[in-house]
């Protein structure tokens, strides 16, 4: 039991890490067109 939720805790963590990743290169990406513009 305690390992399966240390599992699905690990899991979530990882998702988050990409989702936060993700918006990250957004931002940069949103950036660098509006200074080339």
């Amino acid at each position: 039991m305690f390992l399966e939720s240390g599992l699905s805790l690990l899991e979530l963590e990882m998702r988050l890490e990409r989702c936060q990743c993700r918006f990250l290169e957004q931002r940069l990406f949103l950036t660098l067109e509006n200074q080339s513009h």
